[in-house]
């Protein structure tokens, strides 16, 4: 009988510096071509995108990209089967408060530049949120968020 037994380890640090502390939350997601990125938070509570520009991979701040305000605090990615992420973000308010954003149907082809009108920040702010966790998107979800 002949047995196979592979074994891989997803490599965390694909830059030279340390983009992706230990322990700290983070997603790995495909670019337009299928190659791998990840989205972290960084070491300065910052929302981090590793992903390969021309071959080479770069360390973009995509929350500062996006216009995020705050700390980030929690995150979560979902990439549909077409390639598009959807992204829900926490950020902190101050106060022991978080603000919420969503991310909406952005084209991998477009991560780099994502449409203002994709980007949602939720009128309310809500009690300081530790985690988020999506499950998947129905394509007829209609977003509300307060206010």
């Amino acid at each position: 009988m002949i047995s196979i037994t592979e074994d891989s380890e997803f490599m965390t640090n694909l830059l030279p510096a340390n983009p992706v502390p230990a322990g700290n939350r983070f997603v790995a997601i495909k670019d337009a071509q299928s190659n791998p990125a990840v989205v972290a938070i960084g070491q300065d509570q910052e929302l981090n995108l590793i992903i390969q520009k021309n071959g080479v991979p770069v360390l973009v701040d995509y929350g500062k990209l996006c216009g995020l305000q705050g700390n980030v605090l929690a995150f979560d990615v979902y990439q549909d089967i077409y390639l598009n992420l959807w992204f829900v973000i926490a950020t902190d308010a101050g106060n022991n408060q978080s603000s919420l954003y969503l991310l909406v149907n952005i084209p991998a082809s477009s991560i780099l530049e994502p449409s203002q009108d994709s980007i949602i920040k939720s009128g309310l702010v809500f009690n300081t949120i530790h985690g988020i966790y999506m499950a998947r998107i129905p394509t007829s979800t209609a977003w509300v968020l307060g206010g």
